[in-house]
């Protein structure tokens, strides 16, 4: 399944109307790998339209289905069990060195946690940015 809908949609959901304890995680990645990378849904989302296909919780759920889009965009995934464990996934990218290194992992984890911004920006025109202040991005770390 693709989910074509705004970010504040996509969080609000989660955060403001189920309460779920969204977090954010600020990638390490080119403009030019996320074009890549957006294709790739784009053509993923259009297959589907064409051949839908089952979703398997453990063979195609919400991690693994992105890791095939990384490496369909050119990326490297290596794979680790903490791509099919629900949780894990913050962990793995840290170690991958995809998120910011500098701090513990688990105070980058406290940081993503965006639900609380997303409620308070709930009606803001600068959602996107709000949900994010705060957030560790590892887009800084290398300017510093």
């Amino acid at each position: 399944m693709s989910l074509a809908t705004t970010e504040r949609d996509a969080v609000r959901l989660r955060s403001n109307v189920r309460g779920e304890d969204a977090r954010l995680y600020r990638l390490r990645t080119s403009p030019e790998q996320a074009r890549a990378l957006l294709l790739e849904y784009v053509a993923e989302a259009n297959e589907l339209a064409k051949h839908p296909a089952f979703y398997n919780s453990l063979t195609t759920n919400c991690t693994t289905a992105v890791a095939k889009l990384v490496r369909a965009a050119g990326g490297t995934l290596p794979f680790d069990w903490r791509l099919i464990a629900n949780g894990y996934l913050p962990g793995y990218l840290y170690d991958r060195g995809a998120v910011i290194t500098t701090i513990p992992l688990s105070e980058l984890m406290a940081l993503a946690r965006i639900h609380e911004r997303a409620k308070a920006a709930d009606r803001s025109p600068d959602f996107s940015r709000l949900i994010r202040v705060g957030v560790p991005s590892p887009v800084a770390q290398n300017a510093q």
